[in-house]
């Protein structure tokens, strides 16, 4: 799954195409969550289109992080060649990391908010992702991966809390976590990679990660539940 189209000098991926359009849902879900909750949304928008200008950057300059030399080599390089690199993500990660921080300091955003509405941003993104995919090759094993990121958002949408109350993401990880240890056992019938490495105790590398995405959501939520005040009897 990796068709082009030729814009030019330009080569327009079927992976970048729906890796945009899965975002641009993403994003647009995140927003329509925030604006549920009474958040600004103008300001949120702003914060997430940074965002995105800073990874669109990191994948289309991210090489000249390692080796800048190669723009004064040949500078036309810049209207072919895309691709981030590790400095790159690196570097840019760090950016976000930094914006985000100045805009708690200056009381513009919350962490928590943030980190209770992207489960929903990536929960939609799943779907797009794998929906787009599977109309494009209809399979079985992408109807069952489709199936992981539809069911986390109906389990997050059946959470009744408030993005500054609530622990989202806390349910996320552990439906997540359930969910991927669940289509890696079932995936390996079905043509897909998981199951194929043991390294240990009989589980596969993902499904070691799943357990502990699991563990970590559960944590997470015992850590809410311990810090909440008693109700007065």
């Amino acid at each position: 799954m990796n068709y082009a189209w030729s814009l030019g000098p330009f080569i327009l991926t079927q992976t970048m195409l729906f890796n945009a359009v899965s975002i641009a849902a993403g994003v647009a879900a995140m927003l329509w969550r925030l604006y549920l909750d009474g958040e600004k949304v103008r300001i949120w928008f702003d914060q997430f289109a940074t965002y995105l200008m800073i990874i669109v950057l990191c994948y289309k300059f991210g090489f000249l992080v390692d080796d800048p030399g190669m723009l004064l080599r040949n500078p036309r390089i810049v209207l072919f060649m895309t691709g981030g690199s590790t400095g790159g993500w690196i570097l840019g990660g760090f950016c976000m990391l930094v914006l985000t921080y100045r805009g708690m300091s200056r009381g513009v955003l919350s962490l928590r908010v943030l980190t209770n509405v992207l489960p929903y941003g990536i929960a939609v993104m799943g779907i797009v992702m794998y929906a787009m995919q599977w109309i494009w090759d209809p399979s079985l094993l992408l109807a069952a991966r489709l199936l992981l990121p539809l069911g986390l958002l109906i389990l997050l949408l059946f959470w009744q809390s408030g993005l500054r109350e609530g622990n989202h993401l806390a349910v996320f990880l552990v439906g997540l976590g359930i969910g991927g240890m669940a289509l890696s056992i079932v995936e390996p019938h079905l043509g897909g990679q998981f199951g194929k490495i043991v390294p240990w105790i009989g589980l596969t590398r993902a499904q070691c990660g799943w357990v502990g995405v699991a563990l970590i959501g559960m944590w997470l939520l015992n850590l809410k539940r311990r810090t909440q005040p008693d109700n007065p009897s």
